[in-house]
């Protein structure tokens, strides 16, 4: 057993380093080997490949930069960070964090105010507490949270941001990239090509600004956002808006006391309600029969598409 403030370091393959006293250290540098501290603000470093680091205190930090080490922290304020492949770093205690930057490495926090980010292809980071946060900058990489308050990013090509708790946000730049949020007033947003944005609470706006992506809202009071061409913006919840701006477009508002709006040569859709009963569904091209672009519309108690006020 090693008491506090020591050192225990290991060069050789499959060596063990291993402290269990506050503001040690433990360090490796041959492949298979371990490092594991249990007290508080004691460090874990490894820098071979298959190499583990394992800390269980506050404010300890996990260091592994060979191809598939681990870094596991299991106290508050605690860091885990990986830079080698099919590396996996996790934390689970309050304001932790969890990064990596290696291919398929996945980035776990299951604090409050946690965060993880992967900068490599197909990376992981997921979070499950309020206020955290998940990165990810690589393609094929997945950002998911299922906090309040927490924020979901991804700037890759086929990457997936998703969020399950109000006021989230989930934001993709790449394409073939789809941004989701099923809790209230939460936003999902989209900015390349063939990205869909989908939110499923009230009061929460689903955008996107690239070519044949779709955005749809299931909310009362949301918004469906869409600006690029062949995009179509859905939304199914009363109160609800639907608008796209680019060209061969489809805006489509069905749910009671909705609003439409399409570019010219785009269709609206809307649907007539007698209380809580749909009773018909109305489409309209822009640019005929009286319908102006770039402008919205109601439908009236008869069933006529008149300009909303």
């Amino acid at each position: 057993m090693n008491t506090s403030h020591d050192l225990v370091s290991t060069v050789g393959d499959y060596a063990h380093a291993t402290t269990t006293g506050g503001h040690a250290h433990a360090t490796t540098t041959g492949g298979h080997a371990h490092a594991t501290t249990t007290g508080n603000d004691a460090h874990a470093t490894t820098t071979r490949d298959y190499s583990r680091a394992s800390t269980a205190g506050y404010y300890a930090h996990a260091t592994t930069a060979g191809n598939d080490a681990h870094a596991t922290t299991t106290g508050g304020h605690a860091h885990a960070t990986t830079t080698g492949n099919d590396a996996h770093a996790l934390t689970a205690g309050y304001g932790a964090r969890a990064t990596t930057a290696g291919y398929s490495a996945r980035a776990t926090t299951t604090g409050n105010d946690a965060h993880a980010l992967t900068a490599g292809y197909s990376a992981h980071a997921t979070t499950t507490g309020n206020d955290a946060h998940a990165t990810t900058t690589g393609y094929s990489a997945h950002a998911a949270t299922t906090g309040n308050d927490a924020h979901a990013t991804t700037t890759g090509q086929r990457a997936h941001a998703a969020t399950t708790g109000g006021y989230a946000h989930a934001a993709t730049t790449g394409d073939h990239a789809r941004a989701t949020t099923a809790g209230g007033h939460a936003h999902a947003t989209t900015a390349g090509d063939h990205a869909h944005a989908l939110t499923a609470g009230p009061r929460a706006h689903a955008t996107t600004t690239g070519d044949h992506a779709h955005a749809a809202t299931t909310g009362r009071l949301t918004y469906a956002t869409t600006t690029g061409d062949h995009a179509h913006a859905t939304a199914t919840g009363g109160h609800a808006h639907a608008a796209t701006t680019g060209a061969n477009s489809i805006a489509v508002a069905v749910g009671a006391n909705s609003y439409a709006r399409a570019a010219a040569g785009g269709f609206i859709v809307l649907a007539q309600y007698d209380e809580d009963t749909v009773v018909a569904v109305k489409t309209a091209q822009v640019g005929r029969d009286g319908i102006k672009p770039d402008t919205w519309y109601a439908l009236s108690p008869t069933g006529e598409f008149v300009e909303a006020e």
